[in-house]
C-alpha cells in the first residue's frame, strides 16, 4: 500500500489529474463488486435485500362512517377526513372506533 501512495505522489499534477478519472472508477467498480458478492452471501444465509427495513403496519383502529376505506391507525396527525367528519356530524372520536 505504501508503495501505491509513494508512486502516486512520484507523479506530477497532470499525471495525478489524469489519472484521478480511472483510480475512481477502479474504485466505485471495486465498491459494487463486493456489495454484490456481500448481498448474496447475506441471501445464502437467508435473508432478503431490505427485508426488515419497515415497521410492521398498524391496525386500524378508526373508520369513516361515510367511508369505511378511509382508515386511521391512531398515528400521526389526524387525518382531514376525520376531522372534517367529527366536526360535521358533532360525533366524539370514539364514535368513529373501528
Amino acid at each position: 500500500m505504501a508503495s501505491i501512495v509513494a508512486s502516486f505522489k512520484a507523479l506530477s499534477l497532470d499525471e495525478m489529474i489524469e489519472a484521478y478519472p480511472q483510480i475512481t472508477a477502479l474504485l466505485a467498480a471495486a465498491k459494487d463488486a463486493r456489495r454484490l458478492q456481500l448481498e448474496s452471501e447475506i441471501k445464502a444465509l437467508g435473508f432478503k435485500p431490505g427485508e426488515g427495513k419497515r415497521p410492521p403496519s398498524a391496525a386500524v383502529k378508526y373508520r369513516s362512517l361515510r367511508d369505511p376505506t378511509k382508515t386511521w391507525a391512531g398515528r400521526g396527525a389526524e387525518p382531514t377526513w376525520l376531522k372534517a367528519e367529527m366536526a360535521e356530524s358533532g360525533k366524539p372520536l370514539d364514535a368513529f372506533r373501528a
